[in-house]
């Protein structure tokens, strides 16, 4: 999704918009709202939060996403439907990417409620969107906590590494440049040479 381009006070989330109901991957767009809503409370800026998203099909989804939109302030932005070029051009402009799929659900009774990759989060630290994600399942792999990105268990830990990242520009830039440099190794480039890797050494045994 990158390059970066200009950096704007924005928060961004992309994930489907779906009712915390049957095997639905939730997303928790009601809880990042509520912790943005608190965020303001404890920041002297004007940020906006972005949630970026398509709605789910089951019979849950529409009327969850559009609470979330009832629910929106004039700085927060629910967009269902964005073109992929659109998508593309919000990671840009993002600082800062809020993830929390695999809150409050056991990685242990059920595992298929966490993040299993999170491919959202790779882009956005592609386009230099320096992630904070949930501490669980894929996210555990992709970012290394205090480099490149945070990862947190209580929204208490979420707001107080966003605000660390909202004090300080010069940590922001740093952490720009070392998830843009982590996203490079989940390229296709770099997957097909660990495939191959693979199978060479099956190959040779």
């Amino acid at each position: 999704m990158g390059p970066p381009t200009t950096k704007e006070q924005i928060i961004l989330n992309v994930g489907r918009f779906q009712g915390d109901g049957g095997h639905n991957l939730f997303k928790h767009q009601n809880l990042l709202l509520n912790a943005y809503h608190r965020l303001q409370w404890l920041i002297d800026a004007p940020w906006e939060m972005h949630f970026v998203g398509t709605v789910g099909q089951q019979l849950e989804d529409r009327p969850y996403a559009e609470l979330l939109r009832k629910r929106a302030t004039p700085d927060v932005h629910c967009r269902l439907a964005l073109s992929q070029e659109e998508l593309r051009e919000l990671y840009r402009r993002a600082a800062i990417y809020w993830h929390a799929t695999g809150y409050s659900a056991s990685a242990g009774n059920d595992p298929a409620r966490q993040e299993h990759f999170g491919m959202t989060i790779v882009e956005a630290m592609s386009a230099g969107a320096i992630p904070l994600a949930f501490r669980a399942g894929g996210p555990c792999e992709t970012i290394v906590h205090d480099i490149n990105g945070f990862l947190w268990t209580r929204l208490a830990e979420l707001l107080e590494h966003t605000r660390k990242l909202i004090a300080s520009p010069d940590l922001r830039q740093r952490m720009i440049d070392q998830a843009i440099q982590r996203s490079r190794q989940f390229d296709k480039e770099q997957y097909l040479t660990r495939m191959d890797a693979v199978i060479s050494r099956l190959s040779a045994s």
